[in-house]
C-alpha cells in the first residue's frame, strides 16, 4: 500500500481537491495511511505528471479557487492492478513499536515511558475509531458501499484494542521487575 494507491482509491468514485483529501486522511483514513498535507499535494501533483489523475480549477465559497482532482482511465487501471495483486502483504510499520526494539534491557525507565505514551495514544485511537463505526452505522451488507470502509475500521478497532492489551500486560511486567 501506499499513499499514491490510498489517493487513487479516495478518488476512484469522486473528485476532491488536495485539501478535502487531506482532511479525509487525516480524520477517517489515519488507522490506514498517515500523510501531511504537504505529502498528500506532493503525491497528487506526481500522479498528475504520470497521466493518472487529471485536474480542474473551480470557484470554491470560501477562499481562493480550490484545484479538484479526478481520476482518469489510466489511474483505473493503476489502481485495478494494484487491488489485483492479491499476493501482496506488506509488514506494518509502527515507529512505537519499532523504538522500543531497541531499547537496551537496562532502559527500563525508557521503556515505561514509551509504553506508557503508546498506551494513552492507543486509548484515544481506540474512542476515535469506536465514534467513526457509530458514525457509520453497522453495514452488513457487502455490497453496500460502507461495508469495506466499516470493516477497516472494525479491523483497526480490534488492532488498537490488542496493542492496548498488550501494553498493559508489558507494563505490568516491567513495574514487577526489580529495579524499575
Amino acid at each position: 500500500m501506499s499513499l499514491d494507491m490510498l489517493l487513487l482509491g479516495l478518488l476512484r468514485h469522486r473528485a476532491a481537491s488536495g485539501y478535502d483529501l487531506a482532511r479525509e486522511i487525516q480524520d477517517e483514513e489515519r488507522h490506514l495511511w498517515r500523510a501531511s498535507s504537504s505529502q498528500v499535494y506532493a503525491t497528487l501533483r506526481r500522479l498528475e505528471q504520470r497521466g493518472f489523475l487529471s485536474s480542474r480549477s473551480s470557484r470554491s465559497r470560501k477562499g481562493p479557487a480550490r484545484r479538484l482532482y479526478s481520476l482518469r482511465a489510466e489511474g483505473h487501471e493503476h489502481l485495478q492492478n494494484f487491488l489485483d495483486d492479491v499476493t501482496t502483504h506488506e509488514a506494518e510499520r509502527v515507529p512505537w513499536l519499532a523504538r522500543l526494539r531497541v531499547i537496551d534491557s537496562a532502559e527500563t525507565e525508557t521503556a515505561q515511558l514509551l509504553l506508557g505514551q503508546a498506551h494513552a495514544g492507543l486509548l484515544r485511537e481506540t474512542v476515535r475509531l469506536r465514534e467513526l463505526l457509530e458514525e457509520g452505522g453497522n453495514d452488513e451488507d457487502p455490497t453496500a458501499p460502507s461495508f469495506y470502509r466499516l470493516a477497516t475500521l472494525q479491523c483497526a478497532l480490534s488492532t488498537a484494542q490488542l496493542r492496548l492489551k498488550w501494553c498493559e500486560q508489558t507494563l505490568e511486567k516491567l513495574a514487577a521487575t526489580p529495579n524499575s
